[in-house]
């Protein structure tokens, strides 16, 4: 059995023959576009011409993740839950992680309308943190961001201070 792979109603893909039971057809990457495409399959027999098969096969392509989003972060006291990092224009599905000196602190899946890092402030010190980022997107895989965020962490303020006064009249 021969079989007809259509893609926007040319073919895509006509050598195919089953060796039985299910099999992989590669389709050239250059011959979908980005988004859903809609792979038409048909089977051919000699003698007795050719049958299209009724389930469609999809292949979603996602677009390259953009690296040039940007970090916005935040500022935070020493004694605080978390810190926040903000990435906006994200991707729906893209897989965002954020790193504090190599250490993976917390990852987000976007659903499109930007994502928020909520960060352990125990996992930073006290003044300046540098964050990285990195988007995964299945099929393209990982790519690191160009931009840093900056989380600053002040430190709890004193409660031990004494205050002293002179006599005035």
């Amino acid at each position: 059995e021969k079989y007809i792979f259509e893609l926007k109603g040319q073919p895509a893909r006509t050598d195919t023959v089953s060796p039985g039971g299910s099999f992989k057809v590669p389709i050239p990457v250059n011959a979908l576009s980005i988004g859903l495409n809609s792979l038409v399959l048909k089977s051919q027999n000699p003698g007795c011409g050719i049958a299209l098969l009724t389930n469609p096969g999809l292949i979603l392509v996602n677009g390259k993740p953009d690296n040039g989003l940007g970090l916005d972060g935040d500022i935070v006291c020493s004694n605080g839950t978390n810190a926040q990092v903000t990435i906006a224009n994200t991707k729906k599905g893209e897989t965002y992680y954020a790193y504090h000196k190599g250490s993976l602190v917390d990852s987000v899946l976007s659903n499109g309308n930007g994502i928020v890092f909520n960060i352990p402030v125990s996992a930073l010190s006290v003044g300046i943190n540098k964050i990285n980022a990195k988007v995964y997107i299945k099929g393209c895989g990982t790519l690191d961001l160009k931009d840093t965020a900056q989380v600053l962490v002040n430190p709890k303020p004193s409660d031990s201070l004494s205050v002293t006064g002179d006599t005035v009249c």
